[in-house]
């Protein structure tokens, strides 16, 4: 061993020792010098995590350049094993809350995965105030929106190792009513929170809480969460009350049905979900690379898939394009519905890059599916339309007609220099496929695609 290493390894060693509490030399003593030889190199590889001790550890090499003897292998520590969250766990579709207000939609962008609380509870916590975090071991979030209302929802469930664990954080969430407003909510304003029980089950209960916003006007902020206890799994669904009074409000009388469908869902997945045919299996969507309007490098042009969403069952086709969202445009009750969703970098100086879905229906027989397609080819033709949404903006927008084969069409919507949105719809056997490409900012000259090629690519990837 050359002395210029030995010495270099030494000094690590004594730097070491000056970083780190020693253990006692009785304890050293009674552990043997083996123990102490180990307990050295730990002290430096701790503290100073150095390369050359490391290559030194390797070679079983001490102070004194002899041989030492090798380390034995640590012994595991077993880890309960936490199991994955099946997107089946969550509500969705006519289970979620005041669904005839909202008809809520599966939002495709992923939310949070820390084990912090979205909706914080007033009332939590004791003296400390509101519980913000739990100890979760795992945690997802689906996001719902509402093109009826502008308006959106969340579902987390947090995941834990043991029953007892999920429970002591459970507990922990349980409010107490009457002491809100001396803990209120971070970011209230004057004169406290209120908050109030609406429904309530076996471990799982209901809430609203109101809070004043700071500042002038001081309108009030209400909150409705639902929180439920499963096994190992928390679930936590919430929404805030628009503070714009023509809103559509939430109503409290459908919370003790939510209630139970929440946890019907958490303790059996998939119930009431889908109720139609099987959807489209993976294989029938189109892959990153072959999204069209991507700016970014490589083959998939910068397009990235999101997480996949569960499918749900579908709804009436919409009567006008003027009134129905524009990229709702395929319908069918007794159908199924599963999407993939692909999301682009942000464009130049922070501009939102282009987002795309891609909507698989599928129907109970080909002459369903054929009268869907017809139907929508219909409603999304050439036009003008003009629309305000219930926080009274209102958006014009022109329907230009694209390209047309056997089994598909396309059309583009204009809205005004702000954006543009692409359509491409194909039918083929009991499927209809919708693929919409989204640009809320003016579209970059260099994204283009090959209209008819995409339907093409579209029809072949169907069953």
């Amino acid at each position: 061993m050359p002395e210029n290493l030995v010495s270099a390894l030494e000094a690590l060693v004594a730097d070491g020792r000056e970083r780190v509490r020693p253990l006692p030399e009785a304890s050293v003593v009674a552990r043997g010098r083996s123990r102490q030889r180990r307990q050295r190199l730990t002290v430096v590889t701790s503290a100073v995590g150095v390369v050359a001790v490391t290559a030194g550890l390797a070679m079983g090499i001490t102070g004194s350049g002899s041989a030492a003897p090798a380390n034995p292998v640590p012994t595991p520590v077993p880890k309960p094993v936490v199991a994955p969250l099946d997107a089946s766990l969550f509500l969705a579709g006519p289970d979620l809350p005041d669904e005839s207000t909202f008809q809520w939609k599966v939002a495709p962008n992923p939310g949070r995965t820390d084990d912090g609380l979205e909706y914080p509870i007033c009332g939590t916590g004791g003296a400390k105030g509101p519980v913000t975090a739990l100890r979760a071991e795992r945690a997802r979030t689906f996001l719902y929106s509402s093109t009826e209302t502008m308006s959106d929802s969340s579902e987390t469930l947090y995941q834990y190792p043991s029953e007892a664990a999920a429970r002591a954080d459970y507990t922990a969430l349980v409010p107490d009513a009457a002491v809100c407003a001396q803990h209120p909510i971070a970011g209230s304003g004057a004169g406290g929170d209120d908050g109030r029980l609406t429904a309530s089950t076996t471990d799982g209960f209901a809430w609203v809480q109101t809070a004043p916003l700071p500042g002038p006007p001081a309108p009030s902020m209400t909150e409705h969460i639902m929180v439920v206890l499963s096994g190992t799994t928390i679930g936590v669904y919430g929404y805030v009350d628009s503070a714009e009074k023509t809103m559509p409000q939430y109503n409290t009388a459908d919370d003790p049905q939510a209630l139970a469908r929440m946890a019907a869902s958490l303790r059996n997945p998939g119930s009431g979900q889908v109720s139609g045919p099987a959807p489209a299996p993976s294989s029938a969507f189109l892959a990153a690379a072959q999204i069209p309007f991507g700016t970014g490098p490589g083959a998939d042009h910068g397009w990235t898939q999101l997480p996949v969403v569960p499918a749900v069952s579908g709804k009436a086709a919409a009567v006008s394009l003027c009134g129905s969202d524009f990229t709702d445009v395929v319908g069918g009750v007794g159908s199924t519905e599963a999407t993939r969703a692909f999301e682009a970098p942000t464009g130049p100086a922070g501009a939102a890059g282009p987002d795309a879905h891609e909507v698989i229906h599928s129907f109970p027989d080909a002459r369903s599916a054929s009268a869907a397609f017809t139907q929508a080819q219909k409603l999304i033709g050439p036009q003008q339309c003009h629309k305000s949404d219930p926080g009274g903006m209102s958006y014009d927008y022109s329907v230009a007609a694209g390209v047309v084969i056997g089994s598909g069409y396309s059309t583009r919507i204009n809205d005004g220099t702000a954006g543009t949105t692409h359509e491409f719809i194909v039918v083929k056997g009991t499927y209809v496929a919708q693929l919409t490409v989204i640009f809320s900012n003016p579209q970059p000259a260099g994204a283009q695609g090959d209209t008819a090629q995409i339907l093409a690519q579209m029809a072949a990837r169907l069953p």
